[in-house]
């Protein structure tokens, strides 16, 4: 349940003392908690541009007995102060974001999860396919948690990052890769849109 994080400078030669930032990234009922797995982003755009963010997820209890939530912690200072943002909702857990651009303008979050509705919200039905959620101010809030038929799953870790921004050689590019299959993890496949 400790959130530790150190950085480099030099490409990874040397790195820092660990710092425990459990007072700023969590708060004090959750008892399990994970960033990602998998990166963190920095905000090209909008108001909050240069804003560090990372994925994680938690659970308010200390075992698997409670429902996981997927939340991001964020720092607007380069790392040196950390924020709980917004949570996603129950029943979601591994997670990666992008940021995208919404309709008509302005800077979107995109946060796509691991589906725990089969496992700790006991609903079967709703197993087999991948959970998206959207924030518009930057992390703080997210929109009602949605299934997403196209990215099939077997509640597995998923990986997600911002290929390229659209220029005039090319589109906007979101890579997103896991095992493409409803039951077992298998057909390991990488998407692009």
């Amino acid at each position: 349940g400790r959130v530790l994080i150190t950085h480099s400078d030099d490409d990874g030669v040397s790195w820092t003392a660990v710092r425990d930032i459990t007072s700023q990234a969590s708060r004090r009922d959750w008892g399990w908690y994970a960033l990602g797995p998998g990166v963190g982003i920095q905000l090209v755009h909008g108001s909050h541009r240069g804003r560090l963010i990372l994925p994680a997820n938690h659970r308010t209890t200390t075992d698997r007995s409670g429902p996981s939530s997927s939340h991001i912690i964020y720092s607007d200072d380069h790392g040196e102060t950390w924020h709980v943002g917004g949570i996603v909702g129950k029943h979601t857990n591994e997670c990666q974001l992008v940021e995208t651009l919404a309709p008509g303008g302005g800077s979107e979050l995109l946060i796509n999860m691991r589906n725990h509705w089969g496992r700790s919200g006991k609903r079967p039905e709703l197993t087999g396919q991948r959970v998206v959620s959207r924030s518009r101010d930057d992390g703080i809030t997210w929109s009602e948690p949605t299934f997403d038929a196209a990215l099939t799953e077997p509640t597995c870790q998923a990986s997600m990052i911002r290929y390229s921004w659209s220029n005039a050689d090319h589109d906007s590019r979101l890579l997103f890769a896991n095992p493409a299959s409803k039951t077992k993890r298998e057909q390991m496949t990488v998407r692009l849109s």
